[in-house]
Formats: structure tokens, C-alpha cells, sequence
């Protein structure tokens, strides 16, 4: 019911909205854009893209594995309702998260002005973040505990979406933006999103002899790694991230 709104709203969008001039358009004009071939070529010469796709690709896992499995281990672990889960889950995951996105983009403009490898220095920080949180919220022996370390991480999940994408997109030249987002979140939905359920579910199932009940709260140690080597990747993307931009904006 939710997505049909969009339908109306989409066409609304089409017929009263215009597309913005970009920046060269007249010099562009009549140009065909290179071919996917060759975009994707330059893109990945880019030591910072090179490492942001796969940076990105194991938050992704990450993320999906955490969100998608937090309702069960929160039901198995402190016995709560579906319903008592939605409503927690909507207070101590859902706003912090909304409110770490608008955060991350405000830093991310404010931070940029000063140094551009700030787009990629803050999903650094946030990952760390992330990844301890994370941690401690597997050895919470109440709900009331759980849910309260879950904040921290919640808003640091959010913090890293607006300064990667951006950084994303700053890698590429103004033809090829579409390209990269598209092989970004390509890759992050079908690692992430395709996986990311699967591993935590396959570990759970594998350690049930030996842990028994506990199972799910084991299998979730997976998931700091995972945060902990993006933080890493972003870290190394960071050194060559302004030469790479620089790059972009002369082609």
C-alpha cells in the first residue's frame, strides 16, 4: 500500500519538474557518454573506488545481517513479543538510524571544506563504531541493556551513509555518475542482501548442537569483523581519495 503511493507521486514528479543544467552540459552536447565498458575501467583505476565497492559490500553484509536477524535474537535471547520487538526496534534502532543519516550528511559538508578525505574518514569512524557496538550488545543480559547499546550503533550505521555515496560520486565524472552508483549498489545488494541473511542464519544452524538456545547470539560474532575490515578499507581509500577525485574532475 505504501509503495502504490509512489506511483502518482512519481508521475506528478515527471509532468511539474525539470532536470537541472549540469555543470559542462553545452560542452557535452551532442556527445555520446562513453560505453559501460570503458566507464567501468576508469572508475576501478581509481585506487579509492577500487576499495570503496568492497568497503561498502561488507557493510552491507553487515547491516542486512544485524537488521534482519536483530528481531529474532531480541525474541530468543529476553523473550519479547513481535509486537513488543516492532516497538523497540522503531525507538532505540529506527530513530537513532534516521537520525544518524541527516547527521552524517551535515558533518560530512561541514568536514569536506576543510579536507575531501573526510568523505571517506567518517564511514571510517562510524564502521569502528559500529563493530564495538555491536560487540557489546552481544553480551547484554537484559532487554533494557540490549536495546540501550543498540543506540550507539544505530546512529553510527546511519552515520556513513551520506559521505559514502557522496564519495562515490565525487570518483566519478559527471557522464559516468549513474555508473558508479549503479555498480555500487549492485554490489552491496547482491553480497549484502544475498548473503547477509544466509550467513548468519547457516552459522546459527551449525553451532545449535554445541550452543544450543545460544546459538544466534554466537553466530552474530561475525559481524564485527565485518565492520572492523571496512573500517580498514575506508582507511586506505583515504590516502589516495583527493589525487582520485582531482582525476574525476579533469576527465
Amino acid at each position: 500500500m505504501l509503495g502504490a503511493i509512489g506511483i502518482p507521486v512519481a508521475v506528478t514528479l515527471v509532468l511539474i519538474v525539470r532536470d537541472a543544467p549540469r555543470s559542462g552540459a553545452g560542452r557535452d552536447a551532442g556527445r555520446r557518454p562513453p560505453s559501460l565498458i570503458v566507464t567501468l575501467k576508469r572508475l576501478w583505476r581509481r585506487r579509492s573506488f577500487a576499495l570503496l565497492v568492497p568497503a561498502m559490500t561488507l557493510l552491507g553484509l553487515g547491516d542486512y545481517s544485524l537488521f534482519l536477524w536483530l528481531p529474532s535474537y531480541l525474541s530468543r535471547m529476553f523473550g519479547s513479543t513481535p509486537a513488543e520487538v516492532g516497538a523497540q526496534l522503531t525507538i532505540f534502532q529506527g530513530l537513532p538510524l534516521f537520525a544518524g543519516t541527516l547527521l552524517g550528511g551535515v558533518l560530512a559538508d561541514r568536514l569536506v571544506h576543510r579536507d575531501r578525505r573526510w568523505l571517506v574518514r567518517l564511514p571510517a569512524i562510524a564502521c569502528a563504531i559500529v563493530a564495538g557496538g555491536s560487540r557489546l550488545l552481544l553480551f547484554a543480559t537484559r532487554s533494557s541493556i540490549a536495546l540501550i547499546l543498540l543506540i550507539l550503533p544505530s546512529l553510527a550505521c546511519g552515520l556513513y551513509l551520506a559521505p559514502s555515496y557522496a564519495a562515490i560520486q565525487a570518483l566519478a565524472s559527471g557522464r559516468s555518475r549513474a555508473t558508479a552508483t549503479a555498480t555500487l549498489t549492485f554490489a552491496v545488494n547482491l553480497v549484502g542482501l544475498g548473503l547477509g541473511p544466509v550467513l548468519i542464519g547457516g552459522t546459527s544452524d551449525l553451532l545449535k548442537g554445541w550452543a544450543g538456545s545460544e546459538s544466534l547470539r554466537y553466530a552474530f560474532f561475525i559481524i564485527p569483523p565485518l565492520y572492523f575490515s571496512a573500517t580498514a578499507l575506508f582507511l586506505g581509500a583515504a590516502r589516495s581519495i583527493r589525487r582520485d577525485i582531482g582525476d574525476a574532475e579533469t576527465e
